[in-house]
């Protein structure tokens, strides 16, 4: 089973796709904000960009070539 904080992510970017927060693909720095990152703070989306990158790999979420991610449909 996932981590609280990628279930989290999951369940962030679900709300999204309903049309809470946003419509269509997000970037990094859209779901950082979502969860409370500090965005402003140089490098602080790397790590977060490396754990939404794992679930696209795994076909959990889909990374667009531009860099954005939607969920799997």
């Amino acid at each position: 089973m996932a981590d609280p904080e990628v279930r989290k992510r999951i369940a962030t970017r679900r709300a999204e796709l309903d049309g809470q927060q946003a419509a269509g693909p997000v970037m990094t720095r859209q779901v950082g904000e979502a969860i409370g990152l500090d965005t402003g703070v140089r490098g602080a989306l790397e790590p977060l960009r490396g754990r939404l990158t794992k679930p696209a790999d795994r076909a959990r979420l889909r990374k667009l070539p531009e860099g954005k991610f939607t969920a799997r449909l």
